[in-house]
């Protein structure tokens, strides 16, 4: 009964562990494409630019209007009259679509300014530009996590290398995010380039060191084995 006990509380904790990595998981990857379940305009931008875009539309009519009415005109196809008569109605027809296409235009970029979220041109491209930086981090800190777990000196190493270059990384495109409009120097873009270059070619000397000696010992454990059944023999 005791074992029983034993075996459900085990079959509890793992299938609780199970969930919670699950859980983490799909946070991980609902932060990713966090973007994707937000519109890229606020509803005041699409309705201001619907009325730009009509008024726009009525004023290159008119304006077409106003051409077409000239180029007759000079191949005398109509009137002076006529021409006179038509060109007094269209041109404050014109200026007046073309005054309302520009308090409209006006107010499109003003709505556009207020939607703007932390220097970015909407909350969803300000979304887009975070959402991996913290993708980045998250998998840096699981990795340092893994490190203060595992036992093995070399995956240490490893794990710890990797988790400092996701976090460092992450966390210097968030600062940016907060604050697009200040912009790192070109000398330390090249510092940092080639600080994450040598840790990561230590990574690579790492481990081919460590597999070459990995191979070497096995090598030399199938030689023995060898000589020893020989020899026996």
């Amino acid at each position: 009964m005791e074992k029983t006990k034993i075996e459900s509380s085990k079959k509890s904790k793992s299938i609780m562990v199970a969930i919670s990595v699950g859980a983490f998981v799909l946070l991980i990857f609902t932060i990713g494409f966090l973007q994707v379940f937000f519109p890229t305009d606020s509803q005041a931008v699409i309705e201001a630019r619907y009325l730009h875009k009509q008024v726009k539309k009525e004023r290159n009519a008119a304006e077409d209007a106003l051409k077409k009415l000239v180029f007759d005109y000079n191949q005398k196809t109509i009137t002076k009259e006529f021409f006179d008569k038509e060109i007094a109605s269209l041109i404050p027809q014109y200026e007046t679509l073309q005054k309302k296409s520009n308090i409209l235009f006006n107010n499109l970029l003003d709505k556009k300014k207020k939607q703007r979220f932390f220097g970015f041109k909407s909350f969803k491209i300000f979304l887009g530009h975070i959402s991996m930086p913290i993708t980045s981090s998250l998998l840096g800190l699981i990795l340092l996590f893994l490190f203060f777990k595992e036992e093995d000196s070399f995956y240490k190493k490893i794990l710890l290398s990797i988790s400092f270059v996701g976090i460092i990384t992450g966390f210097f495109y968030i600062i940016w995010v907060f604050n697009p409009n200040k912009d790192l120097s070109y000398e330390l873009y090249l510092s940092l380039l080639l600080v994450f270059s040598l840790i990561g070619f230590f990574i690579a000397f790492i481990a081919t060191k460590y597999f070459y000696y990995i191979t070497q010992t096995d090598l030399k454990l199938s030689i023995q084995s060898l000589l020893h059944f020989i020899v026996s023999d």
